[in-house]
């Protein structure tokens, strides 16, 4: 007997789907550690040591700029199991991409089913993800799970919004004890 669709788990789809992920926009994403590990490092009087895999997610967001040259980084921060950045993707990385052959425009997606654009959101950050497991695989010498298999990205939406990601993701590790994230935390 074969299983149907019907008994497939559903997941809650929290992308928009009439907004355009590779256009020109602000976001501030939120990506975790596989069932919540505390894999790169701990925080000490509000302050985030990281580890050997926490230096390598750090570098890696980082040299996003260099795999996307027109991507803007803004303020991050490593968590000991899960990470926050804000990133922009301006206008002129998508009219590139749209300039392959002429008939691009009707087949690039609008929305994140279906192929991904090489320069959406979704992209950049599957590829960051795939670079830092990668990485930590090498150095730990097996091939553990790195990253939960979605994240959670916000779209900037003014100069307000942008203010508030950005005194967020500053004060997280000081926020440590009472982040949802942290293992630790009680209600």
């Amino acid at each position: 007997m074969s299983q149907g669709d019907d008994d497939l788990p559903h997941r809650k789809i929290t992308r928009l789907p009439w907004y355009d992920y590779a256009g020109r926009g602000g976001y501030s994403v939120t990506i975790c550690t596989w069932q919540r590990a505390e894999l790169f490092g701990k925080i000490y009087d509000g302050k985030m040591l990281m580890s050997r895999e926490g230096e390598i997610a750090a570098s890696d967001w980082l040299q996003i700029p260099t795999h996307y040259p027109k991507i803007v980084l803004n303020v991050f921060v490593i968590m000991p199991n899960h990470m926050h950045g804000i990133l922009f993707l301006p206008q002129a990385e998508y009219d590139e991409a749209l300039r392959i052959g002429p008939d691009t425009a009707s087949r690039v997606p609008t929305r994140t089913f279906g192929p991904l654009h090489p320069c959406s959101l979704h992209t950049i950050v599957g590829n960051y993800k795939a670079g830092v497991t990668r990485k930590i695989r090498a150095t730990v010498n097996q091939p553990i799970i790195v990253w939960q298999s979605r994240f959670h990205e916000h779209i900037i939406r003014d100069e307000v919004d942008l203010s508030n990601h950005q005194q967020y993701i500053k004060n997280n590790p000081s926020n440590w004890e009472r982040d949802k994230h942290n293992p630790d935390f009680v209600e």
